[in-house]
């Protein structure tokens, strides 16, 4: 049997979830900000942005001890997988604004898994889990070095060393816990039981960055957070999810209005990274750049909760 080319081109926003920001040419405006303050734009397609060759890819076994194959895209596969089933679910709550309160258990559950995916699939969470994986080799080797009281234990304790390194198991298997089943499936639980809401506005007013959802924890009560989801579906429309705990809350408006400002606001410019918008942000009216990163936005027109 033939194996399929490995994939080098890792894609950590989908490039089916950015075309939803295109204008008539088939493009966006791709804003970003150098280290010196400097902001520039220019017109991009989805397939040219938030990615990273290689960013996913699993390291080979070099060892002798080789003996269990694992495809070094399965990662990237695994992603693949999750956004074929999220892209369906993403056009059915785009194609009527009431979509959100007809999606099926299963759907529920691939979107879920989807939000999941964006949080923990960003380069800043893969490094940190690449480091996890050198530190722990690094503190692993120094205790058994400390307890070796002879040149044979020495040699064998080096020798143990080496073989985990060119094993490589120590780069593979924490990245591999971006997908860890147990915590996913833990996760999806807990969404499905929240709020799941839809809103829309009249002007292209959503921005999409490198780590397009939003999280945030509001006290219901001192010892009990409430954590608070938001991730714009297209230009016009914003998906916010929270437990029920929130409902009287979520009533008013102004609440409503402060979570899509903290998502906008969230995008802001990081160096070097790239803020979408499918309208070029002009320092005047109806977009006024400042005013949409500071929430120049304008009452919701629609909001439909499930």
């Amino acid at each position: 049997m033939i194996e399929p080319p490995v994939k080098h081109k890792h894609h950590h926003v989908p490039e089916f979830h950015l075309k939803k920001w295109y204008g008539e040419d088939g493009k966006f405006f791709a804003y970003k900000k150098n280290y010196q303050g400097i902001v520039s734009f220019r017109k991009r397609t989805a397939g040219m942005l938030f990615y990273e060759p290689d960013l996913y890819l699993l390291k080979e076994d070099e060892s002798s001890l080789a003996n269990n194959y694992l495809r070094p895209d399965a990662i990237e596969d695994q992603l693949k997988d999750i956004d074929d089933k999220a892209a369906p679910v993403l056009n059915k709550m785009l194609r009527s604004f009431e979509r959100i309160s007809r999606l099926t258990d299963e759907e529920r559950t691939n979107w879920a898994q989807y939000v999941y995916s964006l949080i923990n699939r960003t380069p800043k969470k893969v490094r940190e889990l690449e480091e996890v994986g050198e530190q722990s080799l690094q503190k692993t080797s120094k205790e058994l070095s400390t307890r070796s009281t002879d040149e044979d234990s020495r040699r064998t304790i080096k020798r143990i060393i080496d073989i985990s390194r060119l094993s490589n198991m120590h780069f593979n298997i924490p990245k591999k816990m971006m997908l860890d089943e147990r915590l996913v499936t833990r996760f999806v639980e807990a969404l499905i039981q929240h709020r799941w809401n839809c809103f829309e506005v009249s002007s292209h007013t959503f921005v999409i960055g490198p780590d397009p959802v939003m999280s945030l924890h509001i006290k219901s009560t001192p010892d009990s957070p409430v954590v608070v989801f938001a991730l714009a579906l297209s230009p016009r429309r914003l998906w916010i999810t929270f437990h029920k705990e929130l409902d009287e809350l979520a009533s008013r408006e102004d609440f409503l209005k402060r979570l899509a400002f903290l998502y906008n606001t969230k995008a802001r410019f990081n160096p070097q990274e790239y803020i979408v918008s499918q309208v070029e942000l002009k320092n005047s009216p109806p977009y006024n750049w400042d005013e949409i990163l500071e929430l120049g936005l304008k009452p919701f027109e629609r909001h439909y909760s499930v």
